[in-house]
């Protein structure tokens, strides 16, 4: 499909990582035939957006979003690409691609709370007990054999 040379240098320049991310995107897209009805568009958003989208959605889950937007959002975006700001100003677009981008960032962030993202923080777990010295409930015989010497 021709239209994936819209994304393909944008993915170019983008770090490793992320640039194997929006590959598999794009791949996916190509073969997906919901992107038959509007290609131009499907790729000319996933190109404005990908600066700003973080991976961690799976590629599927990903798709349907960028592709139910595009759905969503069809007249503005084809007015928008016909507008002559939009010609001088390639960055016109984000006033519309910038709720994909929150859709994609909310649902990131939900997973994130379901403990379905790994974040690499590292956990930390306290046990406490009330302050009064005769409330502790183990006390260690070592800690009162040290205090002897």
């Amino acid at each position: 499909m021709l239209h994936r040379k819209i994304v393909d240098d944008a993915i170019a320049h983008l770090p490793k990582e992320k640039a194997s991310y929006f590959a598999g995107i794009a791949q996916r897209l190509e073969e997906d035939p919901r992107t038959q009805a509007t290609p131009n568009l499907v790729f000319l958003v996933l190109k404005e957006t990908l600066p700003m989208l973080p991976t961690n959605l799976s590629e599927g889950e990903f798709v349907d979003l960028l592709l139910g937007f595009v759905a969503r959002n069809r007249r503005v975006l084809n007015s928008m690409i016909f507008d002559r700001r939009f010609i001088e100003n390639p960055s016109f677009l984000r006033q519309i691609t910038n709720d994909l981008v929150g859709e994609v960032v909310g649902r990131t962030l939900d997973l994130y709370r379901d403990g379905r993202i790994e974040s690499g923080e590292q956990s930390f777990y306290r046990v406490t007990f009330p302050s009064g010295e005769g409330d502790f409930p183990y006390v260690d015989d070592d800690d009162e054999d040290e205090d002897d010497y």
